[in-house]
């Protein structure tokens, strides 16, 4: 009987898409329980197994093509060569999780970047984490950019989606989707 959208871009999408319109159709941005999230200490070592002297960069997301994992894992190569210190997090399974196995090794990268897998500690996580970047093709949201923020851990993500309604140029480092160099400068 109605339609609830987390965003006015999944709304326009919505719309568009089923036609579903007028009073059929609400936004109601998602929330983020902020005592879930408080700031606290985690030891790095224990939750994600990296040195408490690297520069930790998780990402959280279902390892699909439309959330971009593919053009962050290239970003490492280049960010690698510069800075051997930053390491990669990545939190989700998904189907390409066997591809971007694959192109970790091709990249050389199995010493810098480390798949959690499913993981239901994310408010850990994202304490153990330096840096958080949701590189999306597309985004109905950015729940976990919202977590990130609410853990008070910086991001990095993609104008795409609803990212773009949640973030702006003063709460996160925005870059184009599919940019490998412009997320690795933006890291």
């Amino acid at each position: 009987n109605h339609t609830i959208a987390v965003s006015e871009n999944n709304r326009n999408f919505l719309s568009e898409t089923y036609d579903i319109r007028g009073s059929k159709l609400t936004r109601i941005y998602n929330g983020v329980d902020l005592e879930v999230f408080y700031k606290g200490t985690v030891s790095r070592n224990q939750v994600l197994g990296f040195s408490e002297d690297d520069f930790v960069v998780t990402c959280a997301s279902e390892l699909h093509p439309r959330k971009g994992v593919k053009y962050l894992i290239e970003a490492f190569s280049e960010i690698k060569s510069k800075d051997k210190t930053i390491k990669l997090a990545l939190a989700g399974t998904g189907e390409k999780l066997g591809e971007y196995q694959k192109l970790v090794k091709k990249l050389d990268l199995e010493d810098t970047i480390k798949f959690l897998g499913f993981r239901n500690d994310m408010p850990d996580i994202l304490r153990a984490s330096d840096l958080f970047c949701q590189p999306s093709l597309r985004e109905a949201f950015g729940l976990a950019a919202l977590e990130a923020m609410a853990t008070e851990v910086p991001v990095v993500a993609t104008k795409v989606g609803g990212l773009k309604e949640v973030l702006t140029e003063d709460t996160a480092k925005l870059v184009d989707s599919k940019d490998s160099k412009g997320l690795a400068q933006a890291i």
